[in-house]
């Protein structure tokens, strides 16, 4: 992954987002990937989040499985990346929606 990293993050962020009990797995992958990456990383993960053709809740009170996932995923890699990964855009993202009274990607920083 490291000559195409964006290729190989889209599918780990697929994976976390389709099952939660690899996201160790994968954050700890994480751990081989040179600074480019974290940064490819952390594109990928806004451009998860940013997708506006999927549902954000399952019903009037629960927040979609893809979207719980894709949280815990991020909270668990920045917790453990927080020194090599840029928060930055993320908390730029949340902002801006928050901004415009969007409130359903706060599960993201839950």
């Amino acid at each position: 992954a490291h000559c195409n990293p964006l290729v190989g993050f889209e599918k780990i962020v697929e994976q976390a987002m389709a099952y939660d009990n690899v996201i160790a797995c994968l954050v700890d992958l994480v751990r081989y990937v040179t600074p480019l990456g974290m940064d490819i990383l952390v594109y990928q993960l806004l451009v998860e989040v940013c997708q506006e053709n999927k549902s954000r809740m399952s019903d009037a009170t629960t927040y979609a499985g893809w979207l719980q996932h894709l949280g815990t995923f991020a909270g668990t890699f920045y917790r453990k990346y927080h020194s090599l990964a840029d928060l930055q855009p993320l908390l730029h993202y949340l902002l801006h929606k928050i901004r415009s009274s969007e409130t359903s990607d706060l599960v993201i920083v839950q």
